[in-house]
């Protein structure tokens, strides 16, 4: 590459492929219109991104682009090439011409019933060729899909996009791409349980999240929704989710229930793979009269003859608005930011100050869900050493303080954050004198003076590991609990008097 992509005017990947026009930028790379000068046609190059990643993480990179290049479907976009720009592999790629799918639901509302029968059919296609393949797509969704026009006047459905794929042992799956930071790659509302829960993927999660699509497709909704990202990885994880005929009254029985098994909560209780899902189609279609799989009524925008530049300088025919990525970042902070605020509001509840309240806060306020937590008898805490001012005038030692919240988990939560959090949300609070005390191993005293009071008040914190969290709401003898994990079944039925644990309230 002569210089950086985002600088104006022609670029080169090597000498053969000359950058015309930056389409977009995802999770995992940038994606760019070239003209291909040996073959005098245009392609779509993408940059992956390796983030300083080590030689060998970039030679297999390129080895799994070289595999997708081997994959020939219809309904795969090709592979041409692969090369590499300033350390970081770029695949070569067919440019699709037509809408994505998410964009023409959008314009043009949901497919009838023989448009659906003949989008599902060529997507489970091209998914049964990857998985043969051992490749496992992991981002399935709308804009993911492309609509082509041909010359007959139907459609062709095209698969873009493997920058999230990857090549898995079959008999060995291997958990979803986790990044650095805790959060997880993928789209909100296509994304499957077990890629929420970092559980190992297979060919079932590619057919969970096509299920999703073509729910979208056919009723013009998705299935899993809510006002936050929370709620929707909440309706993911418990299954609130409606039957398509109950979305939408014309769709038919049959479909509505082949599209029901295929995004079921357990991976058991799907298809389990896409050649038998492919089949079921066909006899729902037969029963709910749906007479052809193969004619389409969609009607594409149509695009102008694309004819070849005359020579290198010639300006291409700018392609469609390239389709707005999402990524899922599940953060385990912002839980604890809102936890604070809940501390923040108990503490201060009736306390004057000079702050205003918690709603000044500008974090996002806390649910008004958030049942009230169970009171904790304040105890006098032994065995804190006496202050001293300095080495020479020792003060009398201060009297212990009343506990009135008590927050137990997780060690890696309680070692420095849920402190770090509670002095913080403390200091804005208008909070004086803010100390912290260890009594014993893994348990901090955050003692403090709240607004107008002279009585030592103090939140403790025990750190012995996400586990106990669980234990000790069950036993009520905790307000808060850390868990540095997921909760486990047996003990959301544990806490079902709590409500909900999997809900964002809980």
């Amino acid at each position: 590459m002569k210089s950086t992509l985002e600088n104006e005017g022609e670029t080169e990947i090597s000498e053969r492929y000359q950058i015309r026009q930056h389409l977009g930028a995802g999770g995992s790379g940038d994606a760019y219109l070239a003209w291909d000068t040996s073959l005098r046609r245009e392609v779509v190059i993408k940059r992956v991104r390796t983030d300083n990643a080590e030689e060998d993480a970039v030679r297999q990179i390129l080895e799994e682009a070289a595999k997708m290049a081997a994959i020939k479907h219809p309904n795969i976009v090709s592979v041409y090439d692969i090369t590499s720009s300033e350390g970081a592999p770029c695949i070569v790629m067919e440019h699709v011409i037509g809408s994505n799918l998410d964009d023409y639901i959008s314009k043009n509302g949901p497919l009838s019933g023989e448009d659906f029968v003949d989008l599902a059919r060529q997507a489970l296609d091209a998914l049964y060729t990857a998985h043969q393949s051992g490749l496992i797509h992991r981002d399935i969704k709308p804009s993911n899909i492309m609509l082509s026009g041909l010359p007959s006047g139907l459609f062709q459905a095209k698969v873009l996009d493997f920058g999230m794929a990857k090549f898995v042992d079959t008999q060995a799956p291997s958990p979803q791409t986790v990044m650095i930071d805790g959060s997880i790659r993928g789209t909100i509302h296509y994304i499957s349980p077990e890629q929420l829960n970092h559980d190992p993927v297979d060919v079932r999660s590619d057919l969970y999240s096509l299920g999703c699509t073509l729910y979208y497709a056919l009723t013009g909704q998705q299935p899993f929704h809510g006002q936050s990202v929370a709620e929707v990885i909440t309706a993911h994880l418990v299954h609130r989710v409606g039957s398509p005929e109950e979305v939408l009254s014309t769709v038919p029985p049959g479909i509505s229930g082949w599209l029901m098994r295929l995004i079921q909560r357990k991976p058991e209780e799907r298809y389990q793979d896409a050649l038998t899902a492919m089949k079921d189609l066909k006899d729902a279609a037969q029963a709910d009269g749906i007479l052809s799989s193969t004619t389409s009524s969609i009607r594409l925008i149509e695009s102008p003859p694309q004819e070849p530049p005359l020579s290198s300088s010639t300006s291409a025919t700018p392609p469609p608005e390239p389709p707005k990525k999402q990524k899922l970042t599940v953060f385990l902070i912002t839980g604890l930011v809102l936890a604070a605020l809940v501390i923040g509001a108990l503490l201060f509840r009736g306390q004057p100050s000079s702050g205003g309240g918690v709603n000044e806060v500008s974090l996002s306020p806390v649910p008004e869900t958030i049942p009230e937590p169970v009171p904790v008898q304040a105890q006098p805490v032994q065995g804190i050493s006496p202050v001293t001012a300095n080495p020479v005038a020792e003060l009398a030692p201060l009297p212990a303080p009343e506990i009135v919240f008590e927050v137990a988990g997780s060690n890696t939560i309680g070692a420095a954050l849920m402190p770090g959090l509670i002095r913080g949300y403390l200091q804005h609070m208008k909070a004086e004198d803010i100390q912290s005390e260890s009594p014993s191993e893994e348990e901090t005293l955050v003692s403090f003076l709240a607004p107008g009071t002279t009585a030592r008040e103090a939140i403790l914190i025990k750190a012995h590991g996400s586990s106990t969290s669980f234990k000790a709401l069950k036993s009520q003898t905790t307000e808060l609990g850390m868990s540095s994990r997921p909760i486990k079944a047996a003990e959301v039925e544990d806490l079902v008097f709590l409500g909900d644990m999997l809900s964002p309230a809980s």
